[in-house]
């Protein structure tokens, strides 16, 4: 759970649960954690700064959202070789 409010009174809450059911979902919670965090506490706020500073560029923040995506993606891509992915599995 991840409370943040900002001088204009905004509240933003995020919440996630989930039961991983393969080993590989299971040694992967730390990284993704980790990846949790790092996006909310280093990524999001720089950008959010520099929104403030000056107009940010189009091209910015899908480069931000690219990688983002790009390393969930592999992340999926791995567990679908190595884990037996629940996602299709279940599809």
């Amino acid at each position: 759970n991840n409370n943040n409010n900002n001088a204009a009174g905004s509240n933003l809450s995020l919440e996630m649960e989930f039961q991983p059911e393969s080993p590989i979902a299971i040694l992967a919670t730390p990284v993704l954690t980790l990846d949790n965090a790092l996006a909310l506490k280093v990524l999001l706020p720089s950008v959010l700064e520099s929104m403030n500073d000056a107009y940010l560029p189009l091209n910015k923040f899908r480069n931000l959202m690219g990688a983002l995506y790009g390393g969930a993606g592999l992340a999926h891509l791995f567990d679908l070789y190595f884990g037996g992915s629940q996602l299709l599995v279940s599809a």
